[in-house]
């Protein structure tokens, strides 16, 4: 009986006080969303791109410390999470306010796509344009340099054109012709 009574005591005590001093504890994750990682609490050297990476999916983190991100939250067991609607890439901080369930998402992520496009081709176009005006400037009035000069400053002119009329011929298609939700530049009528 004796043996019986302290297995339950022992059984008490520790639902009682051990476990819960023990669910107290900070835990931390292995890695983070941005690559930054932890073994046996030393925090592994934080790759170049952490912090941007930090504030684009952690804007809530004020206090800058890495052990943040790794931090696991005592009573959910769950590492923090990134912000919703934010994904870091390569190109940086994509926001898209807008889940994948809601009303005009597929827009909302071409008209992210097609932003994205469209500012690389009006850079390039432009870049293009002052290699043109380089070549036309130093051509020492030799034909051929001025010609290739000319030619590549038209299709700078050229190619901005089209980018210009492909984001008006886009959004003439999507909201006149076949009036998509999430292209109209007014606020959306409700039925």
């Amino acid at each position: 009986m004796k043996w019986f009574f302290s297995i339950a005591v022992f059984f008490v005590f520790s639902i009682t006080v051990v476990y819960p001093l023990r669910a107290q504890e900070v835990g931390y994750a292995t890695c983070d969303l941005c690559g930054m990682c932890q073994k046996n609490g030393i925090v592994a050297p934080t790759p170049q791109s952490w912090e941007k990476c930090r504030q684009c999916l952690y804007p809530d983190d004020t206090t800058g410390d890495p052990m943040y991100t790794l931090a696991v939250d005592p009573d959910t067991n769950v590492a923090p999470t990134q912000y919703p609607g934010h994904l870091y890439t390569m190109i940086g901080c994509i926001q898209s306010n807008i889940g994948f369930t809601d009303d005009g998402a597929a827009t909302s992520v071409v008209n992210l796509i097609l932003s994205y496009i469209f500012k690389f081709a009006g850079g390039l176009a432009f870049l293009y344009l002052l290699y043109g005006s380089y070549i036309i400037l130093t051509s020492r009035s030799e034909p051929e340099k001025l010609d290739y000069g000319k030619r590549i400053v038209w299709s700078a002119i050229v190619g901005l054109l089209f980018c210009l009329f492909a984001v008006f011929i886009v959004n003439l298609l999507a909201t006149g012709i076949l009036k998509l939700p999430g292209f109209s530049a007014g606020p959306t009528p409700t039925p």
